[in-house]
């Protein structure tokens, strides 16, 4: 696998390109305005009631959480490293779905399970659509 097969950019219309530019910018944007932003800015104070579910130390989970919502969703919105930044965020959020919302999507309990499942689905589809023509890694494709 090279540089250019992580980075492909498909020759698609203005307005699938348009689409993927919503889709990256909205996702990206809403997880790092309501998600990372608290982290980078309340992390000490978050840390010590911090979900541990592979039991690796609340730091550390916090800091790989920090990693995604905060690193990875600006990556999306700016469209570097597109698909290795979504399948991050996917796994990540992935891994709160299950082990802390129990993957509860329906009832009373399921607090944050639909949220979980939309941010999922979402970021799942990034990889598979790529990053558009209105990206940086775009730029990055045309030099190489």
């Amino acid at each position: 696998m090279d540089v250019r097969s992580i980075l492909a950019v498909s020759k698609a219309s203005y307005t699938t390109n348009l689409g993927l530019l919503f889709l990256r910018v909205s996702f990206g944007l809403s997880l790092f305005v309501k998600h990372g932003f608290e982290k980078i800015t309340r992390f000490g104070r978050m840390v010590a009631g911090f979900p541990d579910p592979f039991h690796i130390g609340a730091p550390l989970s916090l800091s790989i959480a920090t990693a995604s919502d905060v690193f990875a969703a600006v990556f999306l919105v700016i469209g570097f490293s597109t698909r290795p930044a979504a399948f991050f965020v996917a796994c990540n959020i992935l891994v709160a779905w299950l082990f802390v919302h129990h993957g509860m999507f329906f009832g009373k309990d399921a607090d944050h399970g639909e949220v979980c499942v939309l941010y999922i689905c979402g970021f799942v589809s990034v990889p598979l659509c790529g990053p558009g023509r209105y990206s940086v890694d775009a730029l990055l494709t045309a030099r190489f």
